[in-house]
Parts: C-alpha cells; structure tokens; sequence
C-alpha cells in the first residue's frame, strides 16, 4: 500500500493507533513533502481525538470546576446556553422556556443532593428518555461541532461529548 493510502484508510477507520503508525510511516519512507495535506488531515485528527478523550473523562470524573466554570458565565456564547440547555432536556426538564433563559439554568446547575447535576447525569436512564427529546436535542445542536464547542468552552464540550454519548447509547437500545 502507499503511505497516503495507509493513511486515509486509518483518517476513516478512527483508529488513533492506527493512524499514527501510518504517519510514522510517512515520514520513515521520505513522503512528507508529497503527503502534507494528508499528514495535516491525521494530525488533527490526532488532536481531535485526544481532546474528545480528555473531555470525556472530565464527565466521567466530573471535576468539580467543571460546572463552576459554566455556572461563572454572567452571559455565555449562545452555544454553551444551547448545550446545557440539551443536557437539561435529555435529564427531563420539560419547560422548555425554563431552558431559554440562562439564569434559569444556571439555578439549575446550583441544585444539590439528588437534584445536582452530577446526580442527574448519574442516575439518568437513557430508557427513560422519549424519542422526541432525542430528536429536539439533535436538532438545537445539529449547527455545532465539537471542535467549536470547544473553542468556547471545555466544559460546554464535556457535556456536549456527554450528550453525544446519551444519544449513541439511545440509539443502540
């Protein structure tokens, strides 16, 4: 196989290792000039990757600033209100004009006990999660991308990667 080729096909597979041996090679067989914009193409890939994995672990541990840095926002992107509001949506708030307004999420966000966030999201059943809550969550976050997301906040992005993973394991049930 050529290189350029051994690196696509690891760019569509999704396979981190994969595709770092194949820019290994790359460079081991001389290619870097020839193959830039797919080298370029992985390594961001590379980076993306590594960010998803990051994020996701910051909800799995939920590190203690990791709300507070959302809760800190007097008036956030329109993308971290979006977010949170969809996390809200799939832990079953239903008033969704509630979830317009960000001082009214950011109340929510300051609940404790069994209706703190982080016992929201570890309690919550993706089976009890009605299909046209999937389909409106898709919707309000189909004009963003985790990279953007990002870029705004890393919190606003481990919930947003939180959300991606609840509509994957719906989606699966």
């Amino acid at each position: 196989m050529q290189p350029s080729t051994d690196i696509l096909s690891a760019i569509d597979s999704g396979d981190s290792d994969d595709l770092k041996n194949a820019l290994q090679w790359a460079k081991f067989d001389g290619c870097e000039k020839f193959l830039q914009d797919e080298i370029e193409l992985g390594k961001d890939m590379i980076r993306q990757k590594h960010n998803l994995e990051r994020v996701r672990g910051s909800i799995r541990n939920m590190r203690p600033g990791l709300i507070s840095e959302l809760r800190s926002y007097s008036k956030p992107p329109n993308v971290i209100c979006d977010v949170m509001a969809c996390v809200y949506l799939l832990l079953g708030e239903r008033d969704e004009d509630k979830l317009k307004n960000w001082s009214s999420i950011q109340a929510m966000m300051c609940q404790t006990g069994s209706r703190s966030l982080k016992r929201l999201i570890e309690t919550r059943q993706v089976t009890d999660i009605p299909v046209d809550v999937i389909e409106k969550v898709k919707g309000h976050l189909s004009k963003y991308d985790f990279q953007s997301i990002y870029l705004a906040s890393e919190g606003g992005a481990a919930f947003y990667v939180w959300i991606l993973d609840t509509i994957r394991e719906f989606e699966q049930t």
